[in-house]
């Protein structure tokens, strides 16, 4: 069963694995650095609060077979879609800010997701909270994995 972002210890969790995270944190894989990846993560957290517009690519079966995996508990593997532009973090980013910038956007979107307040998901459509909670969590596991977390 997948674990779900909206749910107290779940997000304790998460927020424990990002305070273990510092400036000089390496990759395990991937292009990205620590700081840049905190920034992509807020930025998809935004797409759900309905702060950042990113272009949409629902792919109707393509889409919901990929949801219902990750609702089932399956892992983000490496490389296994392309990042959308909207969300490609290539400049330099203060790791301190991009830090704190992720710890808050996560707590203002569990916030919204507690009230069903979350907006359409640019890949996976209309979405509940559950749905969002679920599929955002396994997108922050992945990336916290990418640096060892």
């Amino acid at each position: 069963m997948a674990k779900n972002i909206i749910e107290e210890d779940t997000l304790n969790e998460v927020l424990a694995r990002v305070a273990k995270l510092t400036p000089e944190t390496q990759r395990v894989w991937g292009k990205m650095n620590v700081a840049q990846m905190l920034v992509h993560l807020s930025a998809t957290l935004k797409t759900g609060l309905g702060e950042l517009k990113a272009k949409n690519v629902y792919v109707p079966l393509i889409s919901l077979l990929l949801k219902r995996y990750i609702m089932g508990g399956g892992k983000f593997m490496k490389g296994a879609t392309p990042t959308m532009g909207e969300f490609l973090i290539k400049d330099t980013h203060d790791f301190a800010k991009s830090q704190q910038e992720f710890t808050d956007t996560l707590k203002r979107f569990v916030a919204e997701g507690r009230k069903e307040g979350l907006k359409s998901h640019p890949f996976f459509g209309e979405m509940n909270a559950e749905a969002w909670g679920k599929t955002s969590y396994g997108h922050i596991d992945h990336h916290l994995r990418q640096f060892g977390v």
